[in-house]
């Protein structure tokens, strides 16, 4: 038998807390990720500089060409986890538009945010915007 009602808005729910807290949450940990790695430029002439005045070591190249990858992996992820995100609500959205009585309960429930049961009480929610991605070539 399918579920109508709250019972479909209560697992309704649980999609929908993945798609506005799970994803993001993890949108915004690759995005500092990727921000970090973006900052590690901010180093590179103390850490790579030869002694003496002689250019940059040889290990610079690599490291910045790891970076680089590392960072758009990261800035990749990070966007993926927000494009994911928007389409588990596009897809709770159109269950609940199936069916009234779910779609009452599942807005009622979330009009002040995420319900308590909704969010697993040891979760961390970033606070504010993910920092922005950081993409493309040096």
């Amino acid at each position: 038998m399918a579920l109508s009602g709250y019972q479909l808005a209560a697992d309704l729910s649980e999609l929908m807390a993945i798609g506005k807290v799970d994803l993001p949450a993890l949108g915004a940990t690759y995005a500092g990720l990727n921000h970090a790695v973006n900052t590690t430029t901010d180093h590179d002439t103390a850490a790579f500089s030869m002694p003496g005045g002689a250019g940059m070591s040889a290990a610079y190249q690599s490291w910045s060409d790891l970076r680089y990858e590392l960072r758009n992996i990261f800035g990749t992820t990070a966007n993926n986890m927000q494009t994911a995100a928007t389409v588990m609500i596009h897809v709770v959205e159109a269950y609940a538009a199936s069916d009234q009585g779910a779609a009452d309960s599942l807005h009622a429930a979330w009009k002040d945010g995420p319900p308590v049961n909704a969010v697993d009480k040891d979760e961390k929610i970033p606070p504010g915007d993910a920092p922005e991605v950081v993409a493309g070539n040096w």
